[in-house]
């Protein structure tokens, strides 16, 4: 969570979800085929050979489209399956954005790069991440 001293100017804040809304869409099976859109500034080119392996970052912002593989109590888990066409959180992306679909709503952000093609992002729709949130900004009900 970033806050400023001064309203900033110029720009269209991510809209935070409303409680319980992904649990919501899964219940009705909106989320079967639900794509996510995932943002970051993670490594670009990992180097291997002659010493340590050595990360570039060009602190390029980038994003690529998920789709869902499970919604757990805490965490949303995404694909990363390239032959439907999806991409994923990079390493270093920790902290970026998940969006729901093409949409400005956030719902999660990026946790933990996966194995066999996933990866996870922390919900932001449940109690434990409003009631932290809470303490910084007004939320949705």
């Amino acid at each position: 969570m970033i806050t400023f001293e001064t309203a900033v100017t110029g720009i269209t804040p991510a809209v935070l979800p409303t409680a319980g809304l992904l649990d919501e869409l899964g219940e009705q099976n909106g989320l079967k085929d639900q794509l996510f859109t995932v943002v970051g500034y993670g490594v670009n080119q990992r180097i291997v050979g002659g010493g340590r392996t050595t990360y570039l970052r060009d602190l390029s912002r980038r994003f690529a489209t998920s789709g869902l593989n499970a919604l757990g109590p805490a965490l949303l888990r995404l694909s990363m399956n390239s032959a439907k066409g999806y991409g994923g959180a990079s390493f270093a992306d920790s902290g970026g954005g998940i969006f729901f679909g093409q949409s400005n709503t956030l719902v999660a952000i990026v946790g933990l790069r996966g194995t066999q093609g996933m990866y996870q992002g922390y919900r932001l729709d449940t109690a434990s991440a409003r009631a932290f949130l809470s303490s910084f900004v007004t939320l949705p009900n």
